[in-house]
């Protein structure tokens, strides 16, 4: 295990142990689904994941290539779409309020930090759409949202 201090967080991570999950899983959430928007998110995963954010990623152990969930909230503008998303990593959170709070209406909403100009991080306790080989591990889910550019050779949902 390794500690991993990342803006407001310090999380507990065991990288290897990340690595050897994602090893069994054979594409993104975005190639499964396989509708245009997760096709265009798939294709700008280069342009989306910037050094630093890629960087952290790989510190804990996250194959950037294999989310868990991606999901295309709107077109924003400047040729520009709103995403979302989320990976898992077998560690915890030490420090640091969780990332998804609750609304007061009955819902959540993400408080992230910026990583980039166009893509917001955070991590949660609360996990979704866990992939097999995190089952019965401790597991931290991390959340991010992103603006992506349209780049694939098909016309952009409104």
């Amino acid at each position: 295990m390794i500690e991993v201090r990342y803006q407001r967080w310090l999380l507990r991570a065991d990288p290897d142990a990340t690595r050897a999950a994602y090893a069994q899983i054979t594409k993104g959430a975005p190639e499964t689904c396989g509708c245009d928007p997760c096709l265009n998110f798939a294709a700008a995963r280069d342009r989306t994941w910037v050094p630093a954010a890629r960087a952290l990623l790989d510190r804990l152990g996250i194959d950037y290539t294999r989310e868990a969930e991606v999901y295309h909230l709107t077109p924003i503008g400047g040729g520009l779409h709103a995403y979302g998303g989320w990976f898992h990593f077998v560690g915890a959170i030490e420090a640091g309020d969780d990332s998804s709070v609750d609304d007061g209406a009955g819902g959540r909403r993400l408080e992230l930090e910026a990583a980039g100009e166009h893509l917001s991080l955070g991590f949660t306790r609360r996990t979704a759409l866990v992939p097999a080989p995190f089952i019965g591990q401790s597991i931290v889910q991390l959340e991010f949202t992103a603006e992506v550019p349209w780049i694939v050779d098909r016309p952009e949902p409104d």
